[in-house]
């Protein structure tokens, strides 16, 4: 049935394909007989260039578009001072300027109730206490569902805990003006430092994180492995192993997937906590808070 719905659609894209490439293919002529002089013999040749004149167009706004809502409205840039660079996730790449909101990026992409991750997402005027106007950027807007149905937006802060405690003051003034236009946007601020991301969870996820593009939906061993395991939990790795393997190479090829199923949430077990092969996996998500990981402490906020 699959094949049927899109075969006429295939056939369209082939015949557009089709005409770009002979209109393509006489235009390069002409102009290598006109030396580099094109001309318009036609109405109908006229229209059907600009048809793809205006084509190409419309495909160079989209990706310019795309890729100034990726940058959001402060670009970053490679520099000597930090590290640089981008963390692959279901929405896209998003940017990070240090290792701490590399690690953070992890975190908020490998939660299930994260549905956005933006970098850079807005600038904040205010004055600070001498009446100077000021700009700041927050880090990240997070758009997460605490609850199903309910969509919340934060914009986070990430500083290290050591910085907060030495120039706590320095900051506060544009944490007072982020607050406050939180409170009239409907947002919340969060300031997430690197003692609250930096535990045993981040150090499972970054070990998992390559497994949840390694998925294969044709590959039924692996869907089959997690219908059975699904049907067993609450059961061990060490289990799953010795139940569905005989050999060291069969060993080997069910953990992968079992990793797999982990890091597509497909299973499930206990992140703040470091794995061993006596880890329980579950089907359901295992969370010790019912809020995201950086909504639990407040302490350091004030400043």
């Amino acid at each position: 049935m699959n094949s049927d719905k899109n075969g006429p659609k295939d056939t369209r894209k082939s015949l557009k394909e089709n005409r770009s490439d002979q209109l393509f293919t006489g235009v390069s002529d002409l102009f290598r007989q006109n030396n580099g002089v094109v001309p318009i013999q036609s109405r109908k040749q006229q229209a059907e260039a600009e048809l793809v004149a205006a084509e190409i167009k419309e495909m160079l706004m989209l990706l310019k578009g795309f890729a100034e809502a990726e940058q959001g409205v402060r670009e970053i840039r490679a520099n000597h001072r930090s590290i640089t660079g981008w963390v692959n996730g279901d929405y896209g790449a998003v940017p990070f300027e240090s290792t701490v909101e590399m690690d953070f990026a992890y975190l908020a992409l490998f939660d299930a109730r994260v549905v956005g991750l933006h970098s850079q997402p807005i600038t904040i005027n205010y004055e600070d206490e001498n009446s100077r106007h000021r700009h700041y950027t927050p880090d990240f807007l997070v758009e997460y569902t605490p609850t199903e149905g309910q969509v919340k937006r934060a914009l986070v802060e990430i500083k290290l805990a050591s910085e907060m405690r030495e120039r706590g003051n320095y900051f506060a003034a544009r944490f007072r003006a982020a607050e406050n236009w939180c409170v009239q946007h409907d947002f919340e601020f969060y300031l997430v430092t690197d003692e609250q991301i930096r535990t045993d969870c981040i150090n499972n996820i970054k070990a998992l994180y390559p497994f949840r593009f390694a998925i294969d939906f044709r590959n039924f061993a692996l869907c089959e492995l997690e219908e059975k395991i699904n049907a067993s939990v609450p059961i061990s790795i060490a289990e799953v192993l010795d139940t569905y393997s005989s050999t060291p190479a069969e060993r080997a090829e069910v953990q992968k997937m079992v990793w797999i199923l982990i890091a597509t949430q497909a299973l499930h077990i206990d992140l703040s906590k470091a794995w061993h092969s006596k880890t329980i996996l579950y089907s359901h998500p295992v969370w010790h808070d019912p809020n995201l990981f950086f909504t639990m402490s407040r302490e350091i906020r004030e400043v």
